[in-house]
């Protein structure tokens, strides 16, 4: 391998072992990403289209991307994210179709290429097309599609679009007793009651009456209802954080 390949995998390992380290402070991975980004430049202008890296339009990368290579899944997703981040025009080509693709790999790839672009993603991407078919088949066993509605749900709430996606494609989300008829697990269901700010709905109107029933304020009351909110609501949170590991 020539320098600049051995720099590169150095960096992506340093890259792996930071994404594993759960104290791993901020600065590290921005600091990991703009030698990846300066190695990148650097193979982008000497290669000549010999990786994805080099590719020179959208037909390459995707010649690329498809061909036999050695990276694993989230190496192969970082690499895309390097290449589109010197060539942000690129997104809306390709980002698109892989998302609407017949291929679950290629869908769930373009998610974890958007997480790693952060606030370097220029598109919005339409989930509408991807989970259709999830929402309104027969009920869902699948767990690929478990994990990719998952994957989906933590995009739109980070992007702060969950909302108009939920009342787009599931308008009555909010009513527990029409649930029966969709095809969503009960762990995306679990997601959207958390993401959404519909777990506590019963609590907050319990604390709503607490606070008309007193012209005093109950302190002690009053904490107690938001304290139960918020166990609640974590206790949830590391649920569908445990599922979601298993899902990967």
């Amino acid at each position: 391998m020539d320098e600049l390949t051995v720099q590169l995998a150095q960096l992506m390992a340093q890259r792996n072992v930071l994404s594993l380290n759960f104290c791993c402070y901020k600065d590290n991975i921005v600091n990991n990403t703009q030698k990846l980004l300066t190695i990148a430049r650097l193979i982008q202008f000497e290669n000549n289209n010999q990786c994805i890296l080099s590719a020179q339009n959208v037909e390459q990368l995707n010649t690329h991307i498809n061909a036999e290579h050695h990276y694993s899944g989230d190496e192969l997703a970082l690499i895309i994210s390097l290449k589109l981040m010197l060539e942000p025009s690129l997104q809306k080509q390709l980002l698109p179709r892989y998302l609407n693709s017949a291929q679950p790999q290629l869908q769930s790839l373009v998610l974890a290429v958007a997480k790693l672009l952060g606030d370097k993603l220029i598109i919005t991407l339409d989930f509408t097309q991807a989970t259709q078919s999830f929402i309104t088949a027969k009920p869902n066993e699948c767990l690929h599609q478990q994990a990719f509605i998952q994957h989906v749900l933590f995009h739109l709430y980070y992007r702060k679009t969950l909302n108009d996606y939920l009342n787009e494609m599931i308008p009555n989300y909010k009513n527990r007793n029409d649930r029966q008829n969709n095809n969503l697990s009960v762990l995306n269901w679990l997601t959207i009651d958390v993401l959404s700010n519909c777990l506590s709905t019963e609590l907050r109107a319990e604390l709503g009456t607490e606070l008309r029933a007193n012209n005093q304020f109950d302190v002690q009351a009053i904490t107690h209802s938001l304290y139960r909110m918020i166990i609640c609501k974590v206790r949830c949170l590391m649920c569908i954080f445990a599922h979601s590991m298993n899902m990967k």
